[in-house]
């Protein structure tokens, strides 16, 4: 209940088709074996260990809109070119 006495309005979403919680999973796996190689090379992006943990996170806590924002962010497209690059 508010301090002015109203009721509030709880929103409750549903967590997602398995189809699409599925491949939210491997493209953040995709995005954290890309970012594990890049620092294996000796690179590195900014942020990049932070938008990886952040990801692992959402994933156990099954933050879905999270994990689709994060995996369009500009540290994860910044590490896809780097995937195919040679060491």
């Amino acid at each position: 209940m508010r301090p002015d006495g109203q009721g509030c309005v709880l929103l409750v979403f549903g967590n997602g088709s398995p189809d699409i919680v599925q491949r939210l999973r491997e493209q953040a796996d995709v995005a954290l074996k890309t970012m594990e190689l890049i620092r294996s090379r000796g690179q590195q992006v900014a942020g990049m260990d932070r938008m990886a943990a952040g990801l692992r996170r959402a994933v156990a806590d099954k933050r879905l809109a999270w994990l689709r924002r994060a995996l369009s962010s500009h540290v994860v497209r910044k590490c896809e070119p780097l995937r195919n690059q040679c060491p």
